[in-house]
């Protein structure tokens, strides 16, 4: 019994969040972005945080509502959900960045449910390294 109490309480401790990204190509030269708001996302601060990811790289943002403004080259779209335990935290989110309609980079996260202190961290310090990894290949 006290094995099985071990076992189920490490799975519970070990669990941490995972990113998958298509990161940009280097023939990717991105001066200027417009984002479409997405008002379903209750992360309060998602939109933000996005937006400071691009300007931080030296790249103009354009927040918008419905269809992209004309002469947007790249777009982004972002999803975001929150989950509660304790308190809320950023539980999965989702951005695409579309050069002319097609996807040249993703980024995916997702917490993983567990005791892990990092569940709360914000929802810059969570973002962060999937923004820093979708923009690796233009590093020079």
């Amino acid at each position: 019994m006290r094995k099985v109490l071990f076992v189920v309480l490490a799975g519970s401790l070990a669990g941490c969040s995972s990113v998958q990204v298509k990161p940009l190509s280097a023939s990717n030269r991105i001066e200027h972005v417009c984002i479409e708001r997405n008002d379903k996302v209750i992360v309060e601060d998602f939109l933000s945080v996005l937006d400071q990811g691009f300007k931080s790289r030296g790249i103009s943002t354009q927040i918008y509502d419905g269809a992209a403004p004309a002469g947007c080259e790249y777009t982004v779209n972002y999803v975001a959900h929150k989950a509660w335990d304790m308190k809320p935290y950023l539980k999965d989110a989702e951005i695409e960045i579309r050069h002319n309609g097609e996807v040249v980079s993703s980024g995916k996260l997702h917490t993983a449910d567990g005791l892990q202190p990092s569940k709360w961290d914000s929802t810059e310090e969570k973002m962060r390294p999937v923004i820093d990894q979708m923009f690796a290949g233009l590093r020079s």
